[in-house]
């Protein structure tokens, strides 16, 4: 911007000094040169900015002065009159300046307008007519990206919470952790979110649909007005909206006959599997109460029976899931407390509390929780296992409830552990759509299941001091 400035400079001083020759050379009259130095003056404001153009108005009327006006070679002005002459030329120099300013600036807002209009009416042809389903949605998208200049951007999607993302379509410079959380942020919360950055300014606008928010348009150095951004935006969301009914549309069927296939068979193996068990149980608790002369048969006793009820749970949660999939589920939400929750857990984990401890915090101001309490107790149950298993021996879990700092309408029930924590890659599977259970853990998965039901989520944060914090997310009793 310096280099134009100086450039504008030194082509005023160029044109207003050939015109200042000209009309001494051909010894012009003041009306005269008035004239020609008044169209000097619209000459190089036509070509610059205002700034410029102020520089040489008040430039031209100087040198008027000093070249036409007697005494000439001075700023002396001896005739009254011509104060109002050169006042009159300064104020018409200025005034015409600014007006043709004025005319540049809506002639570059219209050719603004007019490409941002282009832009979405191509990426609107765009998204109506891709067949690439979902993946060509964010195709289409990522092209306006690239033909409105932006650095970078692209479609992120999300699964049974705002941390669970698939990014289906980006461009430019690689997403970064930092954006990742960014768009968490905005999925939660479901507000356009505008931030400076190296690139300029990074804009994520949420796709929502109704109350619902799918995803988040992402656009790094955004070079286009709020309006086109959320008009694209809510095609975007649209459109995915439009491709998943497509898609649950024709697998409908076909998940109609496989889920009551795979509710037989699960049945079936449910009922071959816990007979077995039952016995092995039974056999176990007997070996517990004759012991053994071998000093270390207790603890292998308590091992097996750990390790049965373990599997015991794991049949459970697969039924579960298979259950919910299957649209057999209907949750029936009512007010529950959270100390009742955790008493309830703690019962059916008699073998976790009984090798380590288990400490309850419920804040004095936690509400109850607005969810089925057979589902809710089902998700606590998952995360404490998991939390058990991931913590080392003498470590403690606590259960706590609070009322949620980002939304009083919301309540959190969190499962904290002192364990190693998340690796980058374990973060990634948590946030990722679409990876098999063996990258996640059954639990995890009817957890997520489960607060999806109850109008809720599941998220997994670093705890402070090392370990894990498994957070679900649910309506408060008490709000509206």
């Amino acid at each position: 911007m310096l280099d134009r400035t100086l450039r504008g400079i030194l082509e005023t001083a160029v044109t207003l000094a050939a015109v200042t020759i000209a009309g001494v050379a051909v010894h012009l009259n003041p009306a005269s040169a008035g004239f020609l130095f008044l169209v000097a003056v619209l000459f190089v404001a036509s070509r610059h900015r205002l700034a410029v153009g102020t520089i040489a108005s008040v430039a031209a009327m100087l040198c008027y002065n000093f070249f036409f006006f007697p005494p000439k070679r001075t700023f002396t002005v001896e005739d009254p009159a011509n104060w109002i002459a050169l006042g009159s030329f300064l104020m018409t120099a200025l005034l015409a300046n600014r007006l043709l300013a004025n005319q540049k600036r809506e002639a570059e807002n219209a050719r603004v307008s007019r490409q941002e209009v282009e832009a979405l009416y191509a990426v609107s042809v765009d998204l109506l007519k891709t067949t690439g389903g979902v993946a060509g949605i964010g195709e289409a998208v990522t092209r306006w990206i690239d033909a409105i200049g932006a650095a970078s951007g692209g479609v992120i999607l999300f699964g049974a919470s705002p941390q669970h993302q698939e990014a289906i379509a980006w461009t430019g410079a690689p997403m970064s952790d930092e954006i990742e959380e960014i768009v968490a942020g905005v999925g939660r919360h479901k507000r356009y979110t505008e931030l400076p950055s190296r690139f300029g300014t990074d804009v994520c606008a949420p796709l929502g649909i109704g109350n619902r928010v799918l995803g988040t348009l992402v656009v790094r150095g955004a070079r286009v007005t709020r309006n086109a951004l959320d008009s694209v935006a809510a095609l975007t969301a649209h459109g995915v909206e439009r491709e998943r009914f497509l898609a649950d549309r024709a697998h409908v069927e076909a998940l109609r006959e496989s889920n009551e296939l795979r509710s037989s068979l699960l049945q079936a193996v449910a009922h071959d599997l816990n007979s077995p068990l039952t016995v092995l149980t039974v056999e176990s608790d007997a070996l517990a109460r004759k012991g053994g002369a071998h000093a270390d048969a207790p603890r292998h006793v308590g091992v097996i029976r750990e390790q049965l009820a373990h599997l015991k749970r794991r049949i459970e949660s697969l039924l579960a899931l298979a259950r919910v999939e299957a649209g057999l589920v209907h949750p029936r939400i009512e007010p529950t407390p959270a100390a009742d929750l955790f008493r309830a857990a703690r019962e059916n984990l008699a073998a976790v509390v009984a090798s380590r401890t288990i400490r309850t915090s419920i804040h004095a101001d936690a509400p109850d929780a607005l969810v089925d309490p057979s589902l809710a107790l089902e998700m606590v149950v998952n995360l404490v296992e998991n939390a058990h298993r991931a913590s080392p021996p003498a470590a403690e879990i606590e259960l706590r409830s609070q009322r949620s700092p980002d939304d009083a309408r919301r309540v959190w029930l969190e499962v904290l552990d002192r364990g190693n924590g998340l690796s980058p890659s374990q973060e990634r599977a948590l946030r990722t759509v679409g990876l098999a259970d063996s990258d996640r853990g059954l639990g995890i998965d009817l957890a997520r299941t489960l607060a999806t039901l109850n109008d809720g989520s599941v998220e997994w944060f670093a705890r402070e001091g090392g370990g894990t914090i498994a957070r679900i997310d649910l309506p408060a009793a008490d709000g509206p």
